[in-house]
């Protein structure tokens, strides 16, 4: 792989982001906590908590926000650009300049491209596939692009792609319409706690509510669907969205920062919760290893402990949940 240590022109971006089950949910956290001099707890403390598992979406399992930090928070700013009559224009439109010069002005480009094109990429001079790509600076020397994502080992990395290249993974794209997301942190902004934020999150996900979708099933009850779905692979002789465990690692990872930000700032977090949280995070761990290791060897029987582990894990939360739920309530 390129080494990325010398880059001349590259804008602050967090390799290890604390969300990387998902491309497009790192690229965004992985700007702020580059830029960020707050503490990043001080913003997730009430985000992340709930989730979402939407039967037949190619993402089922998720954890919110769905403003992805554009909306009501504004963290980062974000302008658009898109491309119509691609056919007539693709020959016709330097994307390498077009990109340097918004890479210069301090935006994140955030694009669909043909990993065909894109060395490191599992599909590069084997298939077309399109998916998504965050470009975090460019180097004039060497004739290269700074880009962060997923590799073909299966970690996420921040890598380097030739202009020429990432010229051609945008122009051989079957697209009618390009369209190209910029993205800016904020400077101006100071990130500060909500705590009634964080309570009305933790109370969502303990009721399993949330935003009308049609067939969404919401909170911890969207934590036991991914077990019902586990099972429903075993007797399928299906392979299991490894994304889905990861994000799940994720979720219970950051309720172990989420109670230590709390502690640090007043609240009486016990070491009851503290112990029952890290116990939970355990028990993500291990699911997530049971689904590595039914990706090599294909046996039902690892799903159904993965679906026991599941039930376990929620009991956790149920036993603990409530009683951090009545003390945000009564010290906010």
């Amino acid at each position: 792989m390129l080494q990325t240590d010398t880059i001349e022109n590259r804008l602050p971006f967090e390799p290890t982001p604390l969300i990387q089950s998902y491309q497009f949910m790192a690229y965004p956290l992985g700007i702020i906590q580059a830029n960020t001099k707050d503490d990043i707890m001080a913003l997730l403390c009430g985000r992340y908590i709930n989730c979402l598992y939407l039967p037949g979406s190619s993402v089922a399992f998720d954890i919110c926000p769905f403003d992805r930090w554009f909306k009501e928070k504004k963290v980062l700013l974000m302008e658009t650009d898109d491309y119509t009559d691609v056919l007539q224009l693709t020959d016709k439109i330097d994307y390498v300049r077009l990109f340097k010069e918004r890479l210069t002005n301090g935006w994140y480009i955030n694009l669909m491209c043909n990993e065909e094109y894109i060395p490191e990429k599992r599909a590069y001079k084997r298939w077309y596939y399109r998916h998504d790509l965050l470009l975090t600076g460019y180097d004039d020397r060497t004739h290269v692009f700074l880009a962060a994502g997923y590799l073909k080992d299966g970690f996420f990395h921040v890598f380097e792609i030739p202009y020429i290249l990432m010229q051609k993974a945008i122009t051989t794209l079957d697209e009618d319409t390009l369209f190209f997301k910029y993205y800016k942190y904020n400077n101006s902004i100071h990130l500060s706690p909500d705590y009634k934020e964080t309570s009305r999150a933790i109370w969502r996900y303990l009721t399993s509510t949330g935003k009308d979708i049609q067939n969404a099933i919401w909170g911890i009850n969207a934590v036991k669907e991914l077990g019902e779905y586990f099972l429903a692979c075993g007797e399928k002789g299906e392979m299991i969205d490894l994304r889905y465990t990861k994000c799940l690692v994720e979720h219970k990872f950051l309720m172990i920062k989420r109670l230590d930000y709390l502690k640090a700032n007043g609240f009486t977090i016990t070491m009851k919760m503290i112990s029952n949280a890290k116990e939970v995070y355990q028990i993500a761990n291990r699911v997530h290893q049971y689904g590595l290791k039914y990706s090599f060897k294909t046996q039902p029987q690892i799903l159904k402990k993965m679906a026991s582990d599941i039930e376990k894990m929620c009991s956790l939360e149920y036993a603990i949940l409530p009683e951090l739920l009545n003390l945000l309530e009564s010290e906010r």
